[in-house]
């Protein structure tokens, strides 16, 4: 027996028959415009790359989420690291950097760039910081 035929009475399947075709006739998708999720008028602010960030600068361009936290190990691993309160791993991102601000700017970068993709995905807040031009 068809497995169609257990799953609708009769003359159900010629009522979904006509509905297929119905919505083929219909024609293409409209075209709808990308939504824009920043602001109207509103600029990204441009990090300064040669500028030494301190774990209190770096802690203010985090996302304003209870739960996301960033730490500086400057002893033993010499990382950045953020935690963000994402519903699934993962939960944090970290990069080790070598000596010297721009290796240190590097790694925050790399880290800020991450939590705030993931941020904009949960929230749909975008990023207020301009990386772009920046060493990934």
């Amino acid at each position: 027996m068809d497995l169609m035929a257990q799953c609708f009475d009769e003359g159900d399947i010629d009522d979904v028959e006509k509905g297929v075709t119905s919505a083929k006739n219909l024609g293409p998708k409209p075209h709808l415009p990308e939504v824009s999720i920043e602001p109207v008028g509103w600029t990204r602010k441009l990090v300064d790359p040669s500028m030494m960030y301190t774990l209190a600068e770096a802690r203010k361009m985090l996302p304003d989420v209870k739960g996301c936290q960033i730490t500086l190990d400057q002893k033993r691993f010499r990382r950045w690291k953020i935690q963000y309160p994402n519903t699934a791993p993962p939960y944090s991102v970290s990069k080790v950097y070598g000596y010297g601000k721009r290796s240190s700017n590097k790694a925050l970068f790399h880290c800020l760039r991450k939590v705030w993709e993931w941020h904009t995905k949960a929230t749909g807040v975008a990023c207020p910081y301009d990386f772009s031009g920046l060493p990934a």
